[in-house]
């Protein structure tokens, strides 16, 4: 068990290019020294269709940036965390490592920050169809592969929306795909869209909501055969009789 933090800082920052986000995680890392619990990055048009439902969710900075972060730091001092998380970001915006930024100055802000990134409803209420995924990959990968499957997927007929957001400091980002039908054929175009570059940059189908039946048949892309050998030995050894979540991965 853990003690409960007694102190939480967020802020909302907007940059333009990736290299500068990635160059923020680190800065953010090493000025916070362990204290950096959250860095949510939200795409441009996914972080304006999230602000723009109702006014629990307006947008803290103006839609000016291809790229907004959401970051948050726990700690045991709330005043002197405060001003540790403030002095932080005067001095990105003093060295232009960031072009914007909005920090939470009470509790119920920051919840108002997570609130925008979490209710992922506001997304998902505005599509006839929605297919989601979760994919990890390489860091620095992230930007360009992300921007070549938005420019992938609007080629698609029968995509209408195409929204990415996740957790970049591990590497997890998650899609959201609105479609015009929910036809077979469709969902196998966008799976294959989504997740055929991703054995080249040493990247995974899926990256914390597990494989279940969707994903099964495109564990290859991820995952070696002596792997997935070793996986069916270990199952069969814990369940011999295929009676605990059958008919899933295998």
């Amino acid at each position: 068990l853990e003690e409960l933090p007694k102190s939480r800082n967020a802020a909302f920052i907007g940059l333009n290019d990736y290299k500068d986000v990635v160059a923020f995680l680190k800065y953010c890392d090493s000025k916070l020294a362990g204290k950096l619990s959250g860095f949510e990055l939200l795409w441009k048009n996914s972080y304006k269709q999230m602000t723009s439902v109702n006014d629990s969710v307006r947008p803290p900075l103006p839609y000016n940036y291809n790229y907004y972060v959401l970051i948050e730091s726990l700690g045991a001092h709330q005043s002197n965390d405060y001003d540790e998380f403030q002095s932080l970001l005067e001095e990105a915006l003093e060295n232009e490592k960031i072009i914007d930024a909005v920090i939470a100055s009470s509790q119920s802000e920051v919840n108002w920050f997570f609130r925008i990134r979490e209710d992922v409803n506001n997304l998902v209420d505005f599509m006839n169809h929605d297919q989601h995924f979760d994919i990890s990959l390489p860091i620095p990968n992230i930007g360009r592969y992300i921007e070549e499957r938005y420019e992938a997927l609007k080629k698609i007929k029968g995509v209408e929306q195409v929204y990415a957001f996740g957790h970049v400091a591990d590497g997890n980002i998650h899609f959201m795909v609105g479609k015009s039908n929910d036809s077979v054929a469709l969902k196998k175009e966008i799976d294959h869209c989504i997740y055929s570059g991703l054995k080249a940059i040493g990247g995974s189908v899926s990256a914390e909501h597990g494989i279940g039946l969707h994903k099964k048949n495109y564990l290859s892309l991820c995952r070696t055969e002596d792997e997935i050998n070793l996986m069916q030995v270990i199952k069969k050894s814990m369940d011999p009789k295929g009676l605990l979540n059958p008919g899933k991965i295998f």
